[in-house]
């Protein structure tokens, strides 16, 4: 089976990203694709709005945001949140 493109993977990501961009529109947060590393299948993301530095950003990232993508997209295999201040 051939493997899908970069850009691709990019738009299930951002597909991916809207479900969970629904959640965290609920506390004035928002979640952003900083890049997808293909080579490893790592996917970073920042989180915005309240989001950005909120303690349960990690709890978060693993399981509304690793679940959602991960499922839609089995391409990441894992993902890390980028510096909300960079």
């Amino acid at each position: 089976m051939k493997s899908r493109e970069k850009q691709e993977i990019l738009i299930s990501i951002e597909r991916a990203l809207d479900e969970v961009r629904v959640m965290l529109s609920i506390h004035r947060g928002g979640i952003e694709c900083v890049d997808y590393l293909e080579d490893d299948g790592c996917l970073i993301v920042r989180f915005q709005g309240m989001c950005a530095g909120c303690p349960m950003a990690s709890m978060t990232l693993e399981s509304l945001v690793a679940d959602t993508v991960q499922t839609l997209v089995p391409e990441v295999k894992r993902i890390e949140a980028a510096d909300p201040n960079a």
